[in-house]
C-alpha cells in the first residue's frame, strides 16, 4: 500500500524522516535527519513537494552553518564522474532567505536558483 499522512522512514543509509506522505513521498510539512558521511546536509525541517524540499524551511548544515528561508523544486542537470549524464530534482534557496556560515559571515535577502541576488 501506499504511505499517507503522517509517519516516520527509516531509511537503510541511517536517515531517518518524519512528517507528512503522500502518496509514498515526503509531502507537506517534516523533518530529514541525515546521518551518513556523505554530504553536507545535517538536517532539513520544512515544507516538501513530492519528495523535494519546496517551501519554505531551514537547512542545518554539517559545519555549523544553515540556511533558513524559500526553497524551489528545481530540475538540474549534469555529469558524474564517469561522464554519465544525469537530470533530477532537487531544493534549491530561491525568493528570500537568510544563510549564516559557520564563521558567522551572514547574507539576508534574495536567493535564485540556490546564488546569493
Amino acid at each position: 500500500g501506499e504511505m499517507e499522512g503522517k509517519g516516520q522512514m527509516d531509511y537503510a543509509n541511517g536517515d531517518i524522516y518524519f512528517g507528512e506522505w503522500m502518496d509514498s513521498v515526503p509531502h507537506g510539512k517534516g523533518r530529514l535527519i541525515c546521518t551518513g558521511e556523505k554530504g553536507s546536509l545535517k538536517q532539513y525541517a520544512g515544507d516538501f513537494s513530492r519528495g523535494i524540499m519546496h517551501g519554505v524551511g531551514r537547512i542545518d548544515y554539517k559545519d555549523g552553518s544553515y540556511y533558513e528561508g524559500d526553497l524551489k523544486s528545481t530540475q538540474v542537470k549534469g555529469k558524474y564522474d564517469s561522464g554519465k549524464q544525469y537530470s533530477k530534482q532537487i531544493g534549491l534557496k530561491h525568493g528570500y532567505g537568510v544563510r549564516v556560515w559557520a564563521s558567522g559571515n551572514r547574507f539576508e535577502g534574495n536567493w535564485v536558483n540556490g546564488e546569493m541576488n
